[in-house]
């Protein structure tokens, strides 16, 4: 028996630019579309080049210039080329963005559009990362307002796949997805935007499991502490001693009221400061043997919290990821009146938190007003 390879093609011919419907990744179509307009057709066949044309391929002498042609003057350099995919033409890419469902279309535009302000769905405070479920569930909401739903047309399963798919940048092993774990319940993230990625110069793709979590959970302040880390810091060491110089001219005003010969409603509700030096109240306000009022207490938190920063120093992106969920200190300051630095660990993280316990006030870490 003698096998030969089956190079069969079928040549398709239609006046509808859209003929078939071609999936991204198609591989067996070679689509070319001739752009002759319709009056330049009728004008060929009132001519009667098709009859000549036709004539000349089925006469004897027709036929043998087709075959001298094909044998003698067509150059293969790639036989195996017959049994590749089809080669992908501009033609064939633009019937693919034509066949695409109209959901799809809709979401790789809302993905693309340069005015973010106009976004619907991948807009600024979105972290790059989507799920199957999450996108579901934005294509279901209305806007900020509640006047309208958006209109993103009738869509099945399919076609949300489709365009996660089509899109998705590959992770390091090659797939569309990665599976993370998101307060201990497993999802499948396509990553469809590493422009996002938190830490600078760093792929989403490089991220460990655990700063992938805290990032899509809080990609907003992950992002604004990471911008802000080293601005803060040279804040903090070129504001502090100027702070600290203002709160001690405040404290001197109290202790002198406390020591005077006045008795005035100071003295009677302050008289812990009875008898100090301005440097040993300072110190017992500090480590909080001294309470305060909430507005004074602004003042000494504001110093506190930058010798806390002043202490940790400059941390990398890494560090500031794993730090968001131990809590904000000036974020509860500015709100509880209160300053706890961050000194819970998390287990399984990949990188250390600095080690954050004050040796600044070693007897009381948390002021509780």
């Amino acid at each position: 028996m003698v096998k030969l390879p089956n190079l069969t093609n079928f040549i398709l011919l239609s006046n509808d630019p859209r003929v078939i419907g071609a999936n991204q990744g198609v591989r067996r179509y070679f689509f070319c579309n001739i752009t002759r307009t319709e009056q330049e057709i009728i004008q060929k066949t009132d001519e009667g080049f098709f009859k000549k044309a036709w004539d000349f391929v089925d006469s004897d002498e027709g036929a043998r210039a087709l075959i001298h042609y094909f044998k003698k003057e067509v150059n293969i350099p790639n036989p195996k080329i017959f049994k590749a995919r089809a080669p992908i033409t501009e033609d064939l890419k633009q019937l693919i963005e034509q066949s695409k469902h109209p959901l799809q279309k809709k979401l790789e535009h809302d993905l693309a559009r340069p005015d973010y302000i106009n976004r619907r769905i991948f807009a600024d405070n979105w972290c790059g990362l989507i799920t199957f479920d999450e996108l579901n569930e934005r294509l279901s909401t209305t806007d900020r307002d509640e006047y309208k739903r958006f209109d993103w047309g009738s869509y099945g399963d399919d076609a949300l796949y489709k365009f996660l798919s089509a899109n998705a940048i590959r992770w390091n092993n090659g797939e569309a997805t990665r599976q993370i774990s998101i307060q201990g319940v497993k999802h499948r993230f396509y990553l469809l935007d590493d422009t996002r990625s938190p830490v600078p110069n760093k792929s989403y793709k490089d991220l460990t499991p655990k700063q992938i979590e805290i990032t899509h959970q809080n990609y907003t302040s992950v992002i604004k502490e990471i911008k802000d880390e080293e601005p803060e810091y040279t804040k903090a060491k070129k504001y502090l001693p100027g702070q600290i110089k203002h709160f001690k001219m405040k404290i001197e005003l109290w202790v002198n009221l406390a020591n005077g010969t006045k008795k005035d409603k100071w003295t009677r509700k302050e008289p812990k400061f009875k008898g100090k030096t301005i440097e040993q109240a300072y110190k017992e306000i500090m480590d909080g043997t001294i309470a305060l009022e909430s507005n004074d207490a602004v003042d000494r938190n504001g110093i506190k919290l930058m010798e806390y920063k002043l202490q940790r120093g400059i941390r990398t992106p890494e560090q500031i990821i794993i730090d968001i969920p131990k809590g904000d200190a000036e974020h509860q300051i500015t709100t509880w009146g209160t300053f706890k630095p961050k000194e819970k660990t998390l287990e399984g993280d990949e990188i250390s938190a600095p080690e954050t316990k004050s040796t600044l006030y070693p007897h009381k870490h948390t002021i509780n007003l």
